[in-house]
């Protein structure tokens, strides 16, 4: 016991160690986060933080995901990891519409948007670090520019967990570092994604991202990847 304290005292004093700046990759602010945040994370009209989440919907990088499942298929499942409101499985069910969608994320309030929008999900309030769901519940596992949040100390058990719930592949869209733990890079963790996924037992294939795909951010053009892992 006092071992599981100790590393949870470490893993409070890692969190306060963050700086002011990069609060969003402190969990709690995703999970108190409320609708009338004046701080969005898309671009352009919304009423708030999560509708832009729905209006982001027709992002170019969405495409990438899809193209990327049509090289993928057959499948049956998808879960999504940091699925927000859940505007990837919304485009997930309309291009392949007798798919089973899953995803979880940290704030209540994007869960309960993202019921509405894709009521055919299973959408769940909860952490990367223990999935609710069974072994091998999903064909693909999918996580969005949603591992960028997840600390050098957590990201190993978030892809064990990853691979414990999926059957087939795994996509990620995130940014490359070639630090296997990760480095905070412009507000941000930032890793070594193929290392890793290939000591899991993966073929990794990388697409880079670029201004079609990802316009208006120059650090997601210059640092942005979509890792198409494949189990051996």
């Amino acid at each position: 016991n006092g071992e599981i304290m100790n590393n949870s005292e470490n893993k409070k004093t890692l969190q306060s160690q963050i700086p002011e700046e990069d609060y969003s990759l402190k969990p709690e602010y995703w999970v108190k986060r409320p609708l009338n945040d004046e701080e969005k994370d898309w671009k352009g009209e919304q009423k708030n933080w999560v509708d832009g989440y729905v209006k982001s919907v027709d992002h170019p990088h969405r495409a990438l995901i899809i193209n990327a499942l049509k090289k993928l298929m057959p499948f049956e499942s998808i879960v999504e990891v940091g699925a927000n409101c859940g505007p990837n499985l919304f485009l997930i069910r309309k291009e392949f519409p007798n798919t089973k969608v899953a995803g979880i994320d940290l704030s209540p309030e994007a869960v309960e948007v993202g019921k509405k929008f894709v009521p055919e999900a299973d959408l769940r309030v909860g952490s990367m670090i223990k999935l609710p769901w069974e072994d091998k519940s999903f064909d693909i596992g999918l996580a969005d520019a949603s591992l960028m949040y997840i600390s050098s100390d957590d990201i190993d058990v978030v892809m064990i967990e990853l691979v414990r719930v999926t059957k087939k592949a795994l996509l990620i869209i995130d940014r490359f570092d070639e630090s296997e733990k990760g480095v905070i890079k412009n507000h941000i963790w930032t890793r070594n994604y193929p290392l890793i996924l290939e000591k899991l037992g993966y073929k990794v294939e990388q697409i880079k991202l670029d201004e079609k795909t990802w316009p208006g951010s120059i650090n997601w053009q210059k640092f942005g990847y979509l890792f198409i892992a494949m189990r051996k």
